[in-house]
């Protein structure tokens, strides 16, 4: 069972893509291209990439992007309830986890035994798991008024 996400933040600024994805987004939503055989989810995906993020700087094949939703004052989503496929599925979109990359202090990393987190990492936890007391008794193994620990 995942913890959900932190909303640190890392995997929205920037945004980071294969420059092929980025470029066929873009040319798909211009054309309209997808709209007979691609998913609904595939179409609101490559429309929101063409939409919403600017292109920020390239390398090595990937291409990184701001995303006009993300407030980096706030370090949050201003669309976080209404976020397309390619955001609410990450990183895992309905499969299992498996060991990834990923950022370091990204709160999903959790959901991998600690052997197959990349190594250095310090995972986050969600606010949503700190702020339930049965959560922190359960991770914790304590009461909250229980100093003595």
């Amino acid at each position: 069972m995942s913890l959900g996400c932190a909303r640190c933040g890392a995997c929205c600024d920037p945004v980071a893509l294969d420059f092929s994805v980025w470029q066929w987004a873009v040319t798909d939503a211009r054309t309209h291209a997808s709209e007979d055989f691609a998913s609904a989810e595939h179409r609101a995906d490559r429309m929101f990439i063409a939409a919403s993020l600017r292109p920020v700087s390239a390398e090595g094949g990937v291409i990184y992007l701001a995303c006009r939703f993300y407030d980096r004052e706030h370090m949050a989503c201003r669309a976080y309830e209404d976020r397309p496929p390619m955001c609410s599925g990450y990183p895992w979109y309905g499969r299992d986890p498996e060991p990834y990359r990923g950022y370091g202090q990204c709160s999903y990393q959790l959901d991998l035994p600690p052997s197959q987190r990349p190594e250095g990492s310090r995972p986050l936890i969600p606010l949503t798991v700190v702020s339930r007391p049965s959560a922190w008794r359960a991770a914790c193994g304590r009461s909250l008024g229980d100093s003595t620990r």
